[in-house]
């Protein structure tokens, strides 16, 4: 690689206030950057410039890899590169292709080039086939390591009985411990820990000393924060320790440190947890499935122990952004990737540990604030054996760049903000703010001129109700909108002022810690006519759409399961007196299904080997075509392609889901107020904030860890709660040295919970506003630390009227009476005579038994497109499918539709694969999957049916039907 024309920076010019920080971080374009980008100070357009110098200079797209953290992040940069390079020497091929991509999707890439052999690096003898699939978290893996749990509890219940008697069933919190020292680096192998992982396990006795030490200095005569600290615990000591035994009059007795920290319970945790850590790894390779977690580890060993490998997949240039959402063990990866360029490592790392708030994925803020630290000894610990970077980091050759300016609050929005960083989280709590007070000394300076058009304010309720607050915030909201004072000012990219208009509702975002909030504020707004779209996740299997679906496939699991048909019947108008003449009251009298659920059933049980199928015929049945029910088609179609298949195992995943929030995208108009949590709002920008929720117990959150299993740098690995017997009571007692030791290594830190106040509150551009109805300290020692003025019981009185809407119609529905069905019910397959027999050589659907899994695989891709659902093609078939779809540019689709239709004294029934709706008329399509055409003139008489059964549908639009021959690729029209 040719020598790249750079700024060459000395410590004193990064300091040069008449540079522009941007402009020094865009020419420099060698060596090491950590880069401390505040909030709104343009870090991604930075990044997007210093890429095109980059390209400018001769680096092709291929050698600059760009890492960010979430997909749609990604896509974002993909799309700024694309849009931004003008360089006539690359081609949008290559931009394309370009290594522009989160850390998980560059790991994959890694694996399916050449990582067949990385387990064996643990000692697995199983290798990692090219087409793994990757698990996508949340309750599926939950539920698979439940399964798995309960296989490795069976097999080992001897050698380990005494440890899963204090895990006592806790799967989660043994997925959570081991997705934790997987993110910090910490590995297992057939025969032990890899690298340094069992002394980490063990703790460090040492610091535990110098921290137990700092708490323990007296003052004014008083109690020690260590000795109160321990005293917390004396109800979990056992019978023959006291706390006396421990206490050096009002400090605690330093010199029993060595017996408060040393557990003889710890190796046997650690064994433990080793045999379950590669046991699951081992599970999860032989299923061809890796989670997100291990994909890192793994891609993170071939790496370090493949010189090779190594040395063809580096980068001659690194960039990170959002660096403070990284771990331990990416940090290392990223190392790992940098290749040797004129004797030194181009590495760009852009960040705030100010905006540090995932800290419950194991991210560390201390990769940035420790930068200097943690490269060196990350790099020593890399090349200790064997050179493995190619070259030494030396501190040195670090250049640290600052963006101070702000592009998008006010000065006055900014300067509040930085006291959120500096507040207590509650009453005993005494931080120093150290670190806050050195490297945040100053507020971002603010690049805008708003002037007047800003405001900040605190509004509390007169009773401690969140009905109240509620309503004090659509209050906030109606003023804003309704008032001419409330103005938003967009900016040109020179600073000059380009609009300057009334605040609309699609201008207000209110961000709360809590889901519940948000849904609440949501369905009580829409009361009085407030438009509020609540941007986030929902518990989609709590929802009618998802509690209807679980009774039905409940039911065809097992036909007499009483509690699916008392949900069904009461949805269908059923009163108490009447279920109570259907569902027998004894728990072994079986259930006599009503006619009303049976027919139905009948219908769904022949799709059970198509559940899809199933809960699309459901959702006929309801009308259910809205997001929640796309969204439960979604998460079940995502089980099926990572390997669940069968009706029980689906039925045991929703009821695992029934509290579990999933991703939906509402539709919503054009002016709206967004509402949506503070973790999602990251990146986010608003004219308008209102911070809700600020109340106690909930933000911050007083909530401790609920995992049985804990493990950080200074205790290292340990048991919450151990099984025991006692003065001849057995039962889960607390560990008291761990509930000490983690009190005195600050496991339970309020840092997080302050920088995602900041995170809040710099989402705002003008008019900032925190709400509360049980003030939290952050709420009352913000206001104090400002000198800002609460407003208790604010309200608004608009000049107009409030239409109020109904959130929910109310329909009373019937007991519907039995009705006898005089005409012989047969499917259309079975009218028309000239089908072959199933058994003879065609399948349920019409298609012949070339490929009779092909032909369902099929059907299912082409309805799964149909519905937006997205999926990856798993041969060429599926694709062609998708392209005829796609190449029928209709208005409306829609996919596998019921009918029937009277005919020659029967009730012909049927679905029809795909209807495409145009403006005055609609295309039956029936794919089918033959090899040859010999059974054509019987699907043209089958096709001509369901074009009928249409045309009775929609007497006002042309009708027409194409047969879709999609191994032959050849479509034939009808009618």
């Amino acid at each position: 690689m040719k020598k790249l024309q750079s700024v060459k920076l000395k410590q004193a010019s990064v300091n040069d206030k008449s540079v522009n920080p941007q402009d020094l971080l865009v020419d420099s374009l060698e060596g090491i950057h950590l880069v401390d980008a505040g909030a709104g100070t343009g870090k991604t357009h930075t990044i997007i410039r210093r890429y095109n110098k980059l390209i400018d200079n001769g680096v092709k797209p291929e050698e600059i890899l760009l890492i960010t953290f979430t997909d749609v992040a990604a896509t974002q940069m993909k799309e700024e590169v694309i849009s931004k390079v003008t360089s006539d020497d690359v081609t949008i091929t290559q931009l394309l292709e370009a290594p522009v991509m989160t850390f998980h999707a560059l790991c994959t890439r890694l694996l399916k080039k050449a990582g067949g052999d990385a387990p064996g690096y643990m000692g697995v003898r199983d290798s990692l086939s090219t087409n793994f699939s990757v698990l996508d978290g949340g309750v599926f893996e939950r539920e698979l390591f439940r399964n798995f749990f309960s296989i490795f509890t069976a097999k080992n219940s001897s050698r380990h009985d005494g440890i899963l008697k204090s895990i006592n069933g806790d799967a989660d919190s043994l997925l959570k411990i081991i997705k934790r020292l997987c993110n910090v680096g910490i590995f297992p192998s057939e025969s032990g820990w890899l690298e340094d992982g069992l002394e980490r396990l063990k703790g460090d006795f040492q610091e535990f000393v110098i921290l137990t030490e700092a708490e323990n200095i007296q003052e004014d005569n008083k109690q020690t924060k260590a000795l109160y600290s321990f005293k917390k615990c004396k109800n979990d000591l056992p019978a023959d320790i006291s706390v006396e035994d421990f206490a050096d009059g009002k400090k605690l007795n330093t010199e029993m440190l060595p017996e408060i920290f040393n557990d003889d319970s710890q190796a046997e945790t650690t064994e433990f947890v080793r045999d379950v850590y590669i046991e699951y790894v081992k599970f999860l390779v032989r299923r061809n499935q890796i989670n997100f977690e291990f994909l890192v580890m793994l891609a993170y060993l071939k790496l370090v122990n493949d010189d090779g490998f190594r040395e063809k997949v580096q980068f001659g240039h690194v960039m990170v952004d959002e660096f403070q959402d990284t771990d331990k063990i990416q940090f290392k990866l990223l190392l790992l990737l940098c290749k040797k360029v004129n004797d030194q490592a181009n590495l760009t790392v852009v960040g705030d540990w100010r905006q540090g708030i995932y800290g419950f994925r194991n991210t560390t803020i201390e990769n940035i604030t420790e930068f200097h630290n943690y490269i060196k000894v990350y790099s020593q610990q890399l090349n200790s054996k064997s050179q493995k970077l190619g070259f030494d980091y030396d501190e040195s050759s670090i250049k640290q760049i600052i963006f101070e300016y702000n592009y998008r609050s006010s000065q006055r929005i900014l300067d509040f903000s930085r006291n959120a960083l500096f507040v207590n989280a509650t009453k005993t709590e005494n931080s120093g703010f150290e670190y806050e007070n050195k490297n945040f000394p100053f507020p971002l300076k603010a690049k805008r001129e708003i002037g007047e058009l800003t405001d900040i304010g605190f509004l509390q309720t007169a009773v401690k109700e969140e009905d109240d607050e509620i309503r004090m915030i659509i209050d906030k909201i109606t003023e804003i909108v309704s008032e001419e004072k409330y103005q938003t000012v967009e900016f040109e990219s020179d600073g000059k002022v380009k609009t300057r208009r009334r605040v609309s509702y699609s201008d207000i975002a209110v961000l709360s810690r809590t889901r519940d909030f948000c849904i609440k504020l949501q369905k009580d707004a829409a009361k009085r006519g407030v438009p509020i779209t609540y941007d986030g996740g929902f518990e989609i299997f709590a929802s009618k759409q998802g509690i209807l679906a679980l009774a039905w496939l409940k039911l065809m699991l097992n036909p007499h399961d009483k509690s699916a048909a008392v949900t069904i019947l009461e949805n269908e108008g059923y009163n108490y007196a009447q279920l109570r003449t259907i569902i027998p009251r004894r728990d072994d009298d079986l259930l006599t299904i009503p006619v009303v659920i049976s027919e139905f059933l009948s219908e769904l049980l022949q799709e059970k080997d198509n559940l899809l199928y199933a809960l699309e015929k459901i959702n006929g049945k309801y009308g259910f075509r809205d997001e929640f029910s796309k969204a439960i088609m979604e998460a079940v179609s995502g089980w099926m392609d990572a390997g669940i298949i069968s009706l029980g195992e689906t039925v045991r995943l929703i009821e695992a889901s029934i509290k579990d929030y999933f991703e939906i995208e509402l539709s919503k108009s054009t002016d709206s107020v967004t509402c949506r949590t503070i973790h999602s709002a990251k990146g986010l920008e608003y004219p308008v904030v209102i911070l809700g929720n600020l109340n106690r117990s909930n933000f911050p959150s007083s909530r401790g860890d609920p995992n049985v299993i804990t493990f950080n740098d200074v205790a290292g690995l340990r048991m919450k709660k151990q099984f025991a017997e006692v003065n001849g009571y057995s039962g889960l007692f607390e560990n008291w040295r761990t509930k000490f030791v983690n009190a005195m290594s600050k496991e339970e830190s309020y840092s997080e919970s302050r920088r995602l106040l900041y995170v809040a509150l710099t989402r705002a551009k003008q008019y900032l506003y925190l709400t509360s109805y049980n003030p939290s300290p952050f709420f009352t020692e913000l206001a104090d630390k400002t000198s800002s003025k609460i407003t208790i019981d604010y309200r608004y009185k608009s000049n107009s009227e409030y239409k109020t809407v109904s959130s929910i119609k109310s329909v009373k529905i019937k007991a519907p009476t039995p009705v006898s069905v005089t005409s012989e019910s047969v499917s259309v397959k079975s009218y028309v005579k000239r089908y072959l027999e199933p058994d003879e050589s065609t399948n349920s659907l019409g298609n012949s038994l070339y490929g009779m899994e092909y032909g369902t695989d099929i059907h299912l891709a082409a309805y799964r497109h149909a519905m937006g659902i997205a999926f990856k093609s798993k041969s060429k078939g599926e694709e062609k499918v998708k392209m005829f779809i796609d190449g029928l540019k209709a208005e409306k689709l829609e996919a596998e539709v019921d009918f029937s239709l009277p005919k020659d004294g029967k009730l012909l029934r049927g679905a029809i694969d795909l209807l495409a709706h145009y403006k005055d008329r609609i295309l039956v399509v029936d794919y089918k999957t033959d090899k040859d055409k010999t059974r054509h003139e019987s699907y043209v008489e089958q096709v001509s049916i369901y074009i009928d059964a249409v045309r009775n549908l929609y007497s006002d639009k042309l009708v027409s039907g194409v047969i879709y021959y999609i191994g032959l690729d050849e479509q034939i029209y009808l009618g």
